[in-house]
């Protein structure tokens, strides 16, 4: 089963505190996010999780970082196991008018569903890609129809393999150097 193997479940993360992580980062070039962005993309994103799945949401601190710093970088890394160091490059921007082509095939880049029919005895995935690196790899939250919200992994292109490397979008935040 690969990269769809679960190896832990996690829960949303929840955050009492006003100062939130992101904010120490010195985020360039970020698009602010339009209305339409948030509604049409964001929102529909969600709503389309929870078509599949009740349970699916996008991580909160996910959610609350586009708001801020749509498509911004801050070109810091993590280890990751079996990679070495990973550059978080720039965050995936929702703005609609950053994809002039065609919309709906912006909304199935963002949501990769997978169901059984690919993965026999795996109930629905979905990956929702979020950041990229430099080199064309990708950061993305890894939902599964059975326990929901599983994970940050990474995603090299050129092997073809995914890494869980943390719980949470703020767990991966907390990691950057």
């Amino acid at each position: 089963m690969g990269i769809f193997k679960l190896q832990r479940l996690y829960s949303l993360p929840t955050s009492t505190s006003t100062e939130f992580i992101e904010d120490r980062f010195d985020w360039k070039y970020v698009k602010p996010l339009t209305d339409k962005g948030r509604k049409l993309v964001i929102e529909e994103i969600e709503k389309r999780m929870k078509q599949r799945c009740s349970r699916w949401e996008i991580d909160p601190v996910l959610k609350r970082i586009w708001e801020k710093y749509n498509g911004g970088r801050i070109n810091k890394t993590i280890k990751v196991k079996g990679y070495g160091e990973a550059v978080f490059g720039r965050l995936l921007s929702m703005n609609t008018q950053d994809y002039p082509d065609n919309f709906e095939s912006v909304m199935n880049d963002f949501i990769v569903m997978y169901n059984g029919f690919h993965f026999p005895g795996v109930f629905a995935m979905w990956i929702l890609p979020f950041a990229e690196t430099p080199n064309g790899n990708i950061f993305y939250c890894y939902y599964d129809g059975m326990y929901g919200y599983c994970g940050v992994y990474y995603w090299n292109h050129e092997t073809q393999s995914g890494q869980l490397i943390c719980d949470s979008v703020q767990d991966l935040l907390c990691k950057l150097k």
